[in-house]
């Protein structure tokens, strides 16, 4: 296990320049063309649920705060690890799949807590199947380590950080039924107060 972790780190250190490199030059392309293809009024739900632009029209804004669904319009991992699922339904072959990833990750603006996500799907189909498997929380953990490996200029990203201790609070062990996912909803409210509060 800690062979991998280690062999891991080292290519992903050798990849992250010009991985970099890379989706700077492609994402802006990409995410324009999203939007592009999208309705052209100023803004359109659409234009954040699925080419991840923030919401600018204030009333509407205003609206998902208060009825607390502004989270399903801020593209997170969750929208990821959605996809993967529709796919894997779809029985898409793991290129298809891949792919679909990478172009809905792009058109997103390559942004941290989709890259995280991007990141911790390739680590599980990466996986050797000779090492341990990993629990899922264990897999959050190196996920979002990998991907601060690949861009460390994120480190100090607030959503890449949302994004993480979500992901890992929601990966702990819990029973199963309605009192595990209770725990579930209050872990991710202990988890994430620090952030929260220092994000106002």
């Amino acid at each position: 296990m800690i062979l991998f972790i280690v062999m891991l780190s080292l290519s992903a250190l050798h990849a992250s320049g010009f991985l970099f490199t890379i989706t700077a030059e492609l994402s802006p392309h990409i995410h324009n063309l999203c939007l592009s293809s999208l309705p052209t009024t100023s803004f359109h739900p659409l234009h954040s649920l699925l080419c991840g632009a923030s919401v600018k029209d204030g009333e509407l804004k205003q609206l998902l705060r208060a009825s607390g669904l502004l989270h399903l319009f801020v593209v997170s991992g969750a929208h990821l690890i959605w996809l993967e699922h529709l796919l894997a339904r779809l029985n898409a072959p793991f290129a298809l799949r891949l792919s679909g990833w990478t172009l809905f990750s792009l058109a997103c603006g390559w942004q941290p807590p989709v890259v995280r996500a991007w990141v911790g799907l390739l680590l599980i189909k990466l996986e050797p199947r000779w090492t341990p498997a990993l629990r899922s929380d264990q897999h959050v953990l190196l996920s979002g380590l990998t991907t601060l490996i690949l861009f460390p200029s994120w480190g100090d990203s607030l959503s890449l950080a949302l994004s993480w201790v979500a992901a890992f609070s929601l990966s702990l062990p819990f029973p199963r039924g309605w009192r595990g996912e209770l725990l579930k909803c209050f872990a991710v409210w202990i988890f994430l107060m620090p952030f929260l509060i220092s994000w106002s």
